[in-house]
């Protein structure tokens, strides 16, 4: 992972922006998977 510090501050938003997004909607599946399961 990188270090916040070491990038600039705006690709380093939308990236952490786009990884939260993503660990939700994986979050949102293991769920969904869970409750059918």
């Amino acid at each position: 992972m990188q270090r916040l510090s070491s990038c600039d501050p705006l690709v380093t938003c939308q990236q952490t922006d786009l990884l939260e997004k993503t660990v939700d909607k994986i979050v949102d599946i293991v769920n969904y998977w869970e409750d059918v399961s």
